[in-house]
């Protein structure tokens, strides 16, 4: 009679440990620095992003406001007070004037650049324009650039004293500045063809210096020392190489308007 005996076989390789407590509570912490690491990262470029499209939007705003205001002073154009013909027998009918204020620079001028809003309308290209800051009515610590222009040339008893009417032309405009060409250096004092050193003569130049806030505005969060957006650009104004006659020359001129 033959006996079979049977032996328990034992895979070796099975064993019943597993991770210890140490092990899972360094694996999550390294699992919690590498989440924390790249959601800075991803926060810190988003904040990138999102400052960099709003200064792209705020030198956007202000290249298109830079355009108008150059192009007006490039069409600037002043007759001499010792012109008595064209300045019907001495009164005054042109200005190019710059006034230095504490909350931004005072700008008129007369220009050649009118442009009439309806078709066959009675108003002449010859106008006065006049920018400057004023504080917002909207938002509180800002300042707005206006604008105003006549329809027409002034009347031979317009004294330039009163603005024409002013309307929103930009908003949040920190500073607006104007330096003219005095002949050697950029002047920060004011111009003015009415009297004083600088009758009857324009500058040649003039530099314009605008300046906004890199951020729109938030209530409650107005901050001096928050950053700015500058744009500065230097204008040439043609009429200014003769004083007696205009460059541009146009036969349409009425000066009995």
């Amino acid at each position: 009679m033959f006996y079979f005996k049977f032996k328990e076989y034992k895979d070796k390789t099975q064993t019943n440990s597993g991770f210890s407590l140490l092990e899972v509570i360094v694996t999550l912490g390294i699992l919690v620095t590498i989440i924390f690491s790249v959601s800075n990262l991803m926060r810190s470029t988003f904040d990138v992003k999102v400052s960099l499209s709003q200064k792209n939007k705020v030198t956007g705003k202000l290249n298109r406001v830079m355009q108008k205001i150059h192009s007006d002073i490039a069409q600037t154009f002043f007759i001499s007070s010792k012109d008595h013909v064209r300045n019907l027998l001495g009164s005054q009918r042109s200005i190019f004037k710059i006034e230095k204020q504490s909350k931004g620079d005072f700008l008129g001028f007369t220009y050649m650049g009118h442009m009439a809003k309806k078709e066959h309308s009675p108003e002449s290209e010859l106008s006065y324009v006049v920018y400057k800051l004023e504080p917002s009515k909207e938002n509180e610590g800002r300042m707005d650039l206006f604008r105003g222009e006549l329809p027409r040339i002034p009347s031979s008893d317009y004294t330039f004293k009163t603005d024409p009417a002013m309307k929103l032309f930009a908003r949040d405009i920190a500073s607006f500045e104007v330096r003219p060409w005095n002949g050697s250096d950029w002047s920060k004092s004011g111009w003015d063809t009415s009297f004083g050193d600088t009758q009857d003569k324009l500058p040649h130049m003039v530099q314009i210096i605008l300046s906004s806030w890199s951020e729109d505005f938030i209530p409650d969060s107005y901050d001096e020392e928050e950053s700015f957006v500058y744009l500065s650009t230097i204008t040439y104004i043609p009429s200014a190489i003769e004083f007696k006659e205009l460059k541009i020359r146009n036969t349409s001129f009425n000066w009995k308007l």
